[in-house]
């Protein structure tokens, strides 16, 4: 029996499992480690229920609702399912708007409550609506931020009337990720739905050691009695090699590869050999200079590049992947926001701006209504001919400055601008030296816009480079994990050669650097490379070795020398 048929055996003993649990309305957590099918049983349990239990569910007129991470993932479920009424597959922010537009007055309510806006801005509106996820007034409309429709569904969860709402609705809620969840609301579910038990049966779906978000606020790992927990010991992604890393990493769920006919490969590659000055400032201390790292990373990248394979190379710092990709200068003063996608002047180029521009170039007009939340675009002549307009000015002001593509684009009255994006521009023209995140307004002004463009390139699923966070939930048959320093609170090397006293006085930090360590690693399907650009002590080197094997440790020379020549790389 090979390894893909016994994987098979153990996954379809768990998700019978699974099945009858849900099977005795019992409240259930599936931890699935990664590669283990999550998705996969998610989507049988989705199948079961509407095969068994629909029926029963329509004549309480109630749905089974499935929260999930990402759009695209709904759109997943969407697709697998067809037109079916009984199912809602949505993201939390679209679940939460659902259930929390039909209490207009409480709404109004949590706005004050909460302080979404200023005192004197509450006269100037009477309707609430939720469309680009940006928070501002216009012409009697409050419009909600993406987080405004989370803190209002939160605090409404404490009324018991919406909580009989949510259960009448839902015979099932199905929340996959559930460890990306947000913490508030997750408590609130657990402490109203599961610890006690409702109408509204609870399953969730995830992976605690997959938690990298926790500046998000998400909830991370959830211990809960009340909960059955499902575990899944099974790797449909990795091979042998690959997986044996993950188990040693992680022994309490180990997994049995699903792989047939290729191992994999896996190595781990020092910088000791080194002997020039290396840098000293604090967060790149014991680092490679940024030239020689450069030289490495593509030598090695070089070798893995595989005909019809794909590739990733992890790099734990946008400075480095900002000064591959050619936007250093504008994420030194954009800094953290940047990074984690918070700042509304590059959300509102990255997601509307360059998406119109781009329907504009192919033509789309469906495409050019549905980024507008189908505001209605072209409508006569006269339309068109405005739209055409700002395309050509579009293509010569592209090759400037963001003021100059931020002024064609106010100025048009084409596309809704929101209120803090409409005061950045007037700072641009009268207040360049007002502060700016790292910088001020004038070093904003006279950013290239090629650099907001090289900036969004970089966020899309084709880019060769991503960042440890950016690869959550994806698998690519190679992967180069580029360990290096540039960020304090991950400092592999330190956190995971923790004690067991140390870990438990710094759990936080350990817990931190284990799961990105383990994100990352677990992204591979045939090989894994780890190149480590800082020095790297016995302490560390000894984990190393313990954890990879020490036929696949080497020093960088030592490994250009074997493996350039050597066909049993591939």
């Amino acid at each position: 029996m090979d390894n893909y048929q016994l994987a098979k055996i153990e996954a379809d003993k768990t998700d019978k499992k699974i099945i009858d649990l849900i099977s005795k309305n019992e409240n259930i957590k599936v931890e699935a480690g990664a590669g283990a099918g999550k998705t996969y049983s998610l989507h049988k349990v989705i199948d079961w229920l509407i095969a068994n239990k629909v029926s029963d569910f329509k004549r309480q007129n109630r749905k089974i609702a499935c929260i999930t991470y990402t759009n695209a993932a709904v759109e997943v479920i969407k697709d697998r399912i067809g037109i079916n009424n009984d199912v809602v597959p949505s993201t939390i922010h679209s679940f939460a708007w659902d259930n929390i537009k039909l209490f207009r007055a409480d709404m109004l309510r949590c706005v004050k409550e909460l302080k979404l806006i200023e005192e004197e801005e509450y006269e100037t509106f009477n309707e609430i609506k939720y469309t680009l996820g940006v928070r501002y007034i216009d012409e009697g409309v409050l419009y909600l931020h993406h987080n405004d429709v989370i803190k209002i569904f939160s605090k409404l969860l404490d009324c018991a009337k919406f909580r009989l709402l949510i259960e009448s609705k839902y015979a099932a809620i199905l929340i996959d990720e559930y460890q990306d969840s947000y913490k508030e609301i997750m408590d609130k579910i657990l402490k109203y739905f599961v610890d006690i038990k409702t109408n509204t049966q609870i399953c969730l779906f995830g992976d605690g050691w997959q938690t990298i978000y926790q500046s998000n606020n998400a909830c991370g790992q959830i211990d809960n009695k009340n909960l059955c927990l499902i575990g899944k010991n099974v790797n449909f992604r990795s091979a042998k090699k690959i997986v044996n890393i993950l188990n040693n990493l992680r022994p309490e769920l180990p997994q049995i590869s699903a792989i047939n006919d290729f191992d994999g490969k896996v190595f781990v590659v020092n910088c000791n050999d080194y002997q020039g000055v290396r840098r000293q400032e604090k967060i790149f201390k014991e680092d490679l200079p940024q030239s020689e790292l450069s030289t490495r990373i593509e030598s090695i990248e070089k070798m893995f590049i595989i005909k019809s394979e794909t590739q990733k190379t992890l790099m734990l710092t946008h400075k480095v992947l900002a000064s591959y990709q050619g936007y250093e200068h504008l994420l030194n003063i954009m800094g953290d926001s940047l990074k984690d996608f918070s700042n509304s002047l590059f959300i509102f180029i990255a997601t509307i701006v360059e998406n119109v521009f781009n329907s504009l170039e192919n033509h789309n007009a469906v495409l050019l209504s549905e980024i507008l939340k189908n505001r209605p675009t072209i409508l006569n002549r006269n339309d068109k001919k405005q739209w055409n307009n700002l395309h050509e000015q579009l293509i010569e002001m592209r090759k400037r400055t963001i003021f100059d593509v931020l002024e064609v684009v106010i100025l048009s009255q084409l596309i809704p601008i929101p209120p803090d994006i409409i005061e950045l521009y007037k700072d641009m023209k009268k207040n360049v030296d007002k502060i700016y995140y790292n910088g001020n307004i004038l070093d904003l002004k006279n950013v290239e816009y090629s650099e907001f463009i090289a900036a969004k390139n970089f966020s899309m699923p084709e880019s060769i480079y991503s960042t440890e966070h950016g690869v959550k939930g994806e698998e690519y048959d190679n992967i180069l994990f580029v360990v290096s320093r540039g960020w304090l609170s991950y400092q592999f090397d330190k956190y995971l050669t923790m004690s067991d006293i140390e870990k438990q006085k710094n759990y936080g930090a350990y817990e931190r650097n284990r799961n990105l360590f383990y994100v990352a690693c677990s992204r591979a399907k045939k090989r894994l490379c780890l190149l480590i650009s800082y020095y790297v002590d016995d302490k560390f080197k000894n984990y190393l070795i313990n954890l990879f094997g020490k036929e696949n440790y080497f020093s960088y020379d030592e490994f250009v020398k074997k493996y350039s020549i050597d066909v049993n790389f591939i």
